[in-house]
């Protein structure tokens, strides 16, 4: 019955008591590397462009279409805060990594553009994260979550 509940489940509670000490474990070796520990960029969003649509057995594969641009990622994301930068990687065009001056604008863009359209292909956004290895100075360059 109290598990049911959710109160004194000593199974839950260990279950939480690993993720926090893992958690923790990692925080410690970041800050041993240098980094503040957090896997996600501070303001940085990523955004990725899709060539499919549908689901299941109905999915299928768009032609290639035009490819993102900084006016036309600008264009979409300025009303949810001030924009820092705008990088596309690549020459394919198919991917953004937007930075904004807080992370509150981040949050907001994030909730209010994910699986919408940007030139008729859906864009699926979210937190970026900080660069495993590497150029450890740029920050939102890794992979998008």
């Amino acid at each position: 019955k109290d598990r049911f509940y959710g109160t004194t489940d000593p199974v839950a509670e260990k279950m939480l008591a690993g993720q926090k000490a893992r958690q923790e474990k990692r925080r410690e070796e970041a800050k041993a590397r240098g980094i503040d520990g957090d896997e996600r960029a501070v303001a940085t969003l990523y955004c990725r462009y899709s060539d499919r649509v549908g689901r299941g057995e109905e999915q299928q594969t768009l032609p290639p279409g035009p490819p993102l641009t900084e006016a036309a990622v600008r264009d979409k994301f300025y009303s949810y805060g001030e924009i820092a930068s705008v990088r596309i990687p690549g020459r394919e065009g198919q991917a953004a990594f937007i930075e904004y001056t807080t992370g509150d604008a981040t949050e907001l863009a994030i909730a209010s553009t994910n699986r919408t359209t940007l030139n008729g292909r859906q864009l699926y956004v979210s937190w970026a994260r900080v660069a495993k290895r590497g150029n450890e100075g740029a920050q939102g360059q890794g992979i998008g979550a």
